[in-house]
């Protein structure tokens, strides 16, 4: 008995090795958000101060980290359906004004306001077509310690719809520093905050833009560095 109770306590340790090889959990130093990606995602750090982090996989899959410092703490349909709007007009706009006539359409798959590990985030689905490639990008917002988080992963659509349940295990990984620092109201309570509080910038999706030029094989532009 004491032989098979050495054998089942080391295949449970060996079995929590492997879960751990398996994943890593990203820290952010600066803002204090953690987050699961994948051990064989390889982690470059970003010289702009509104881009956390780039994650690249070996499958054409990259992922995101951005964030914007915002007055808002407090959350709701109205806040959030604000920032999509905004995210939206804004991928596209960054797009357009990178690639121009290579960029054959940009659409909306879909959209949620829900709820993951007790906050209330948004989920925004994109499919853009560049010189052929389709490339979807799937952007979680999470609006908490005053500032508005960008989790963002892209890939070429064949690649992005075979991993898309691992996509999703890394989106609700995401936690803030100060999940309690969300806080929801009624519409009427922040209707007259949400003007000027939910533009998402064009300086920070740049980042974003960037990976996905590098899934269609174009250069970065003038500007761009990673590491």
């Amino acid at each position: 008995m004491r032989l098979l109770g050495s054998v089942v306590g080391f295949l449970l340790l060996y079995a929590l090795v492997v879960a751990q090889q398996g994943w890593q959990e990203y820290q952010d130093p600066k803002t204090g958000i953690r987050l699961r990606v994948p051990a064989d995602w390889a982690y470059s750090p970003s010289e702009d101060p509104e881009i956390l982090a780039y994650f690249e996989s070996d499958d054409s899959l990259n992922l995101t980290l951005l964030y914007e410092a915002t007055p808002l703490t407090f959350v709701n349909e109205g806040v959030y359906t604000a920032i999509l709007n905004n995210a939206r007009s804004s991928f596209e706009e960054g797009l357009r004004q990178e690639v121009g006539d290579s960029l054959q359409s940009c659409s909306e798959l879909g959209r949620r306001i829900h709820d993951v590990g007790g906050l209330q985030v948004a989920t925004l689905d994109l499919i853009s077509v560049i010189d052929d490639v389709p490339v979807r990008t799937r952007i979680r917002l999470v609006l908490a310690d005053n500032k508005l988080y960008y989790v963002s992963i892209s890939g070429q659509q064949e690649e992005f719809d075979q991993s898309e349940s691992l996509v999703n295990e890394i989106l609700d990984s995401f936690q803030p520093k100060e999940p309690r620092s969300q806080r929801r109201l009624s519409p009427a309570v922040i209707l007259g905050v949400l003007v000027g509080c939910c533009a998402c910038s064009l300086a920070g999706i740049g980042g974003l833009i960037w990976l996905i030029l590098k899934l269609v094989k174009k250069t970065p532009p003038a500007g761009g560095s990673i590491g």
